[in-house]
């Protein structure tokens, strides 16, 4: 992939996720939580595990995105190609498991809080990985396409 695009589809996928932190990624029945708080706050949610479920896993997807934009950054190798995409991939699928949450825990005391829906911040998480996906696979597209140099 050409320089400019792997820059343009880094800076897209960084620019989601930056957007995302600022917008509200659950809606509550008291208030709306945004992405920030989610990301900072959202690891206390794996000690209530057993009151807000099994989806809070997903808290773990944004580990895999700077992986997946050092993938796409180092190009140039064909193993990062794979390891963009299977981080980015990865991350979505670990980050898909928030859509079964239920609730979240809104206090140190352990108490939760119903999940109304998710919010445009959610999304936007979601689109960053996706992003990610698309150019890690134009990339390997690109690469297995390309015409090869055979030296006499």
């Amino acid at each position: 992939m050409k320089n400019f695009s792997v820059v343009a589809i880094i800076a897209i996928s960084v620019l989601l996720f930056l957007v995302s932190l600022l917008l509200p990624a659950f809606y509550t029945p008291d208030e709306s939580i945004p992405g920030w708080f989610a990301l900072l706050m959202g690891w206390l949610d794996l000690l209530a595990i057993d009151q807000v479920g099994w989806g809070i896993i997903s808290w773990f997807a944004s580990f895999f995105l700077p992986v997946a934009w050092l993938g796409l950054i180092l190009t140039k190798f064909r193993p990062m190609r794979i390891v963009s995409l299977m981080s980015a991939s990865a991350g979505l699928a670990l980050a898909l498991c928030a859509l079964v949450m239920k609730q979240i825990l809104i206090s140190e005391g352990g108490n939760t809080t119903r999940i109304l829906s998710m919010g445009a911040g959610f999304y936007l998480w979601l689109a960053s990985f996706a992003v990610c996906i698309i150019g890690a696979t134009v990339s390997i597209v690109q690469e297995a396409n390309a015409p090869k140099v055979v030296k006499v």
